[in-house]
């Protein structure tokens, strides 16, 4: 029989957080706040641009346009 110390578990990771490790992070980061930029700027141009306002162009355009 052998002694095994159960102090420090041995922990097994697989392949790619083992090469990835904490440098994913950062990559995480960056598109979770391009994604929530993303998301405030088309928040914005709806305030500054109402959706009724395109809706009122594309009716003058399609009566405009020649039968």
């Amino acid at each position: 029989m052998t002694f095994q110390d159960n102090d420090q578990p041995e922990v097994q990771k697989s392949a790619q957080s083992a090469r990835q490790g904490r440098r994913g992070l950062p990559v995480l980061a960056v598109l979770v706040g391009g994604i929530a930029l993303a998301v405030a700027a088309f928040g914005l141009l709806g305030l500054f641009n109402p959706g009724e306002d395109i809706a009122e162009r594309a009716a003058v355009e399609r009566r405009a346009a020649p039968n």
